[in-house]
């Protein structure tokens, strides 16, 4: 991969408005010496939601021979499109499907809150977030479902696609140049919930791997307009590369927030009617996380990452981790968005 990752990284500057078919042929065998590259042992679990970074994984697995044991929560009863999409799509391939129900009652919610909240290391972040503690959920029973140690999921796609609305609102005020520096796996940054997902792993003797974590990925992905990656439509820089996966059922579907689409938003929003959970009546869930965490004597801040001026993520060799553009301008909207993460919505404890 070197050689052709340094072609790419030549041409980054002159990005292509059209993603042509050598551009996908190239990325599926990108995407095959990623696979091997994770999974030498051929035993990874995949966790699959069905949408098009999921989907990308399992038909690269499946394209390299694998036949991997699926993973899928479920909150309570609600057969959400994330379930309903990977059963499908493990039905047509005859794999392996676990479906993982997420008990849904008050006291059960509080208590997963709880965990949640205890399990993160808050050091590496300045505050509670809010989709943190709402991503991580899951994984409270996803990791002790798997069967082996070692699962991969396709949880950094969205950061190449500047799916969020801040990614959205610098792309339309500043363009492609600007927001190109956040086209990167975060799944290292403790300021987004990726991170956390993947260091939860651990404490349940398991291995977790961001498919889309390397940096061909993100030197590619970089060759084009942000424009031509969702043309003509979302996220089809990805859906492209396996067309012929795709015409195998009707799977495709724009993608939903992770925490929205699966309801576990909803789910936890529960808290605020709950007395019990909300003495104090607030009108923000994050200020009963908040609450929780005060109890539980959390430490925020003590252990941040190293970061450059731009608030860059810096590795153990002091340079920028994933991001292969140049450091955005100064302007008043990038400190918006280092500052906000992945956070959509104000998440003040005030």
């Amino acid at each position: 991969m070197t050689t052709a990752a340094s072609q790419i990284t030549a041409s980054r500057n002159i990005r292509a408005v059209k993603i042509s078919e050598s551009d996908y042929r190239y990325a599926r065998e990108m995407f095959q010496w990623r696979i091997e590259t994770l999974d030498p042992d051929r035993k990874a679990e995949l966790m699959l939601s069905g949408g098009v970074d999921s989907a990308t994984v399992l038909f690269t697995m499946l394209e390299s021979g694998r036949r991997p044991h699926c993973l899928t929560f479920q909150v309570g009863e609600r057969e959400s499109n994330d379930v309903r999409v990977a059963a499908a799509m493990c039905r047509c391939f005859k794999l392996e499907h676990t479906i993982v129900k997420i008990p849904q009652s008050e006291w059960e919610l509080f208590r997963d809150v709880s965990e949640v909240i205890s399990r993160v290391d808050w050091t590496t972040t300045n505050r509670i977030k809010k989709t943190i503690v709402q991503c991580v959920h899951p994984f409270l029973y996803l990791y002790p479902a798997m069967k082996g140690n070692l699962a991969l999921c396709g949880l950094g796609g969205d950061s190449f696609y500047l799916t969020r609305r801040k990614e959205q609102e610098a792309l339309a005020k500043f363009g492609d140049d600007y927001v190109s520096a956040w086209r990167r796996s975060y799944s290292a940054d403790p300021d987004y919930s990726d991170y956390h997902i993947m260091a939860l792993a651990s404490q349940y003797q398991k291995t977790m791997r961001d498919f889309y974590d390397f940096m061909e990925m993100a030197e590619w992905i970089q060759r084009f307009t942000v424009r031509a990656t969702h043309y003509p439509r979302e996220k089809q820089a990805s859906a492209g590369v396996y067309k012929d996966y795709w015409k195998q059922g009707h799977w495709y579907r724009p993608a939903d927030r992770f925490q929205i689409g699966s309801g576990l938003r909803q789910y936890h929003e529960l808290l605020l009617s709950s007395p019990t959970c909300n003495p104090d009546g607030s009108k923000a869930v994050i200020r009963i996380y908040n609450r929780i965490a005060r109890e539980q004597g959390a430490v925020f801040g003590s252990n941040l990452p190293p970061r450059d001026s731009h608030g860059r993520l810096l590795d153990d060799k002091g340079q920028v981790y994933m991001s292969p553009a140049p450091p955005p301008p100064p302007i008043k909207l990038a400190t918006e968005l280092e500052g906000n993460g992945d956070e959509d919505e104000s998440e003040d404890d005030n």
